[in-house]
């Protein structure tokens, strides 16, 4: 699971007016600014995000579920949490054991 988000590139980026000026994307995130993080076509060939893109069939554009990507994040940092305790105790043992 970590292996997968791990291959997800992070771009700065902002939307083209095409998508902005968009009815069909109001209230979607295709807003004005810039923004910083994985692009929606990265996140739908990811096998852990892949549910989290949906494609508008009439235009093509892709949006993501925040919400949905969100509990999928939190439980990827429950998985970094528990794997960092793990690294620290281990560490931890090392130490004293010297």
């Amino acid at each position: 699971l970590l292996d997968s988000i791990a291959e997800l590139n992070e771009y700065v980026y902002k939307y083209k007016e095409s998508a902005k000026n968009n009815p069909k994307l109001e209230g979607k995130g295709a807003d004005d600014g810039t923004f910083v993080g994985p692009v929606a076509q990265d996140l739908a060939k990811n096998p852990v995000t892949k549910d989290c893109v949906h494609e508008d069939k009439e235009s093509g554009y892709l949006t993501v579920d925040t919400k949905h990507l969100s509990l999928t994040e939190m439980s990827l940092i429950s998985m970094l949490a528990k794997r960092l305790e793990e690294l620290e105790k281990a560490v931890y043992t090392n130490s004293k054991e010297k």
